[in-house]
């Protein structure tokens, strides 16, 4: 088939390749680990959203099967290259409103969902910057780089 069709076979020996790949990963002990770490940090991202809802009071707060549907799907608008996040912002915000959810609720979760993914990172990272500056000291001044005469 190679002589035939070169990148058919190319197409199946990558898809091949790919699902050794992922039966190798599945089955060894650091893969596994990897794995049930990414289903962790989906859940526990998906959870923060949902809680976003119950934040700001929506009646009817939409199942949690929702939000990880409207989450999946509208998280690909985050490939389109646009500044600050828009396009997942607009993607999850689209596919609640889809499913049913009020649109103002919706806009309201996922501004309130983006603004703790932003706070928390800074928050910790103030908070580790400090710690670290008071164990390290004050940051020393760097001799001058021109050459001497």
């Amino acid at each position: 088939m190679r002589e035939t069709h070169p990148k058919r076979a190319s197409a199946i020996e990558a898809l091949a390749d790919a699902v050794e790949d992922t039966k190798r990963l599945l089955t060894h002990r650091d893969g596994l680990r990897a794995v049930l770490g990414a289903i962790g940090y989906l859940g526990f991202d998906v959870f923060v959203l949902w809680s976003a809802f119950l934040a700001i009071g929506t009646h009817p707060t939409p199942t949690f099967a929702v939000v990880l549907m409207a989450y999946i799907i509208g998280a690909l608008g985050g490939s389109i290259p646009l500044p600050a996040g828009v396009g997942s912002i607009g993607g999850m915000v689209g596919m609640l409103i889809v499913y049913g959810v009020d649109h103002n609720a919706a806009v309201a979760a996922v501004i309130l969902y983006q603004a703790i993914g932003q706070l928390v990172p800074l928050i910790g990272g103030g908070i580790a910057y400090l710690l670290l500056r008071g164990k390290f000291g004050p940051i020393q001044q760097v001799a001058s780089l021109e050459p001497s005469r």
